[in-house]
């Protein structure tokens, strides 16, 4: 089948001006982590300043098996090539993307790899408003033949805003390792 050529193509919800790092709202990425069991790797870490300090873009060391990132949204394109690659050598990896199905990365390296976790609400990423987006979270799961879609949510009414409540998945998976 022929592809068209894939070009750096933005995810189109709106961000914050000359902006491109985001904080992983912690109790969402611990959620995960009980599930999956994520290596201490982060490929694109913010430093306590908000700032990406490091670009750890194709280099997965060896002994990383599983891995969580929240990837710059500026270019997501690069980063889910990396999972897939990734996906590939047998390393498990969640990435935390806006949601945004309107993509052509979307269509090409999210859907016929990973399983999107689709995040009812909102989560925060400055520990205050929610985002004016909505989320998904991509796992790259070795292994898996098929992808499916989960939906994740958290209880309570001011659950998404004033970070309480318990993280839920639908439908249920079971821990990794």
């Amino acid at each position: 089948m022929l592809q068209p050529p894939r070009t750096k193509e933005a995810n189109t919800f709106a961000l914050r001006k000359g902006h491109d790092n985001y904080v992983t709202q912690a109790d969402f990425r611990a959620f995960l982590d009980s599930i999956y069991h994520f290596d201490s790797w982060d490929p694109c870490p913010i430093n306590e300043k908000g700032i990406r300090e490091y670009d750890g873009l194709g280099k997965t060391p060896l002994w990383v098996k599983s891995y969580f990132y929240n990837p710059p949204y500026s270019n997501v394109t690069p980063w889910l090539e990396n999972s897939i690659a990734d996906w590939r050598r047998g390393v498990l990896s969640c990435a935390l993307l806006k949601a945004d199905t309107s993509t052509v990365w979307m269509h090409d390296l999210v859907f016929p790899y990973a399983t999107p976790i689709w995040v009812r609400g909102r989560l925060s990423f400055d520990g205050k408003d929610p985002a004016p987006f909505n989320s998904c979270a991509a796992v790259f799961e070795p292994g898996l033949k098929v992808p499916q879609q989960r939906i994740m949510y958290k209880t309570g009414a001011a659950a998404y805003r004033d970070g309480i409540g318990t993280w839920h998945i639908f439908p249920e998976v079971q821990a990794v390792r």
